[in-house]
């Protein structure tokens, strides 16, 4: 089957309307949610939808598909870039609400994609053109050193509010990292909890530094860190795991950057 990109002004979807009634009201293609999620998307001033992506559903290419939602790109009037998030059918969550409420909490901190708007079945958000964290070992070593430095400052910012992001120890596809200037963006705010016992410092660093594979031993190559620092990094984390306080977050700091 061909597969191409299709991009489609709202105000014109009629010799469209079923294929994309596919994608809008994923899995089952039911015209009257897709017309609904039409109307909402044209309310909350998304003018185009841009059918591309490396995940396909029929012959259109999506930005994302999982157990919840499809993730296509939209743009606005003013021709800005949106991602939009569109709840399944099948989903086993009635609203997107919750979701948009904790994005709009980290927003106020300066992280994650801005929200623009959104319903009960949608997401408008800013779009970050980029890579997902792990391809960051093939960057030079200044901007992995950047990249990381940022990505714990914004954990630590999730930390101070309380809220938990519950994908970061596994953080493959949930940091994006900007073209240009390789600025770092936690995205995917469905998993985020205000309850959990874990901390998002103690869980990106985890993964950045204690893991296997290439990424991490770049990571500790680029940070210097042998045996010993490893060590006191462990007992670090250990200790603002339980601490969570400023104190405990410097001496990790200290630990990573004392030869800066």
């Amino acid at each position: 089957m061909r597969r191409s990109m299709l991009v489609i002004d709202l105000n014109d979807i009629g010799k469209v309307l079923r294929d994309l009634s596919q994608i809008l009201a994923y899995p089952t293609g039911d015209l009257q949610r897709a017309l609904k999620n039409l109307s909402e998307l044209k309310a909350l001033g998304v003018e185009k939808l841009v059918l591309k992506g490396r995940t396909y559903i029929g012959r259109y290419g999506v930005l994302g598909k999982g157990c919840t939602s499809i993730v296509i790109l939209g743009v606005l009037k003013d021709g800005g870039k949106v991602a939009l998030k569109i709840r399944r059918v099948d989903a086993d969550r009635r609203s997107l609400r919750d979701e948009a409420e904790k994005l709009k909490m980290a927003n106020k901190v300066g992280v994650g994609p801005k929200l623009i708007g959104y319903t009960n079945d949608l997401l408008v958000m800013e779009y970050v053109e980029g890579y997902p964290i792990i391809q960051l070992v093939k960057e030079e070593r200044e901007i992995i050193k950047k990249v990381v430095k940022e990505v714990i400052a914004q954990c630590r910012k999730l930390d101070e509010i309380g809220l938990v992001h519950l994908e970061l120890s596994r953080p493959k596809g949930h940091v994006i990292i900007r073209k240009g200037d390789y600025k770092p963006y936690i995205i995917d705010f469905e998993t985020v909890s205000v309850r959990s016992s874990k901390t998002n410092v103690t869980q990106v660093i985890s993964y950045l530094f204690f893991g296997k594979g290439f990424l991490q031993k770049r990571i500790r190559e680029v940070f210097n860190l042998e045996e010993s620092k490893l060590s006191l990094l462990q007992q670090a984390l250990k200790r603002y795991k339980k601490r969570r306080d400023e104190e405990a977050y410097q001496k990790i700091l200290q630990i990573l950057y004392a030869q800066d």
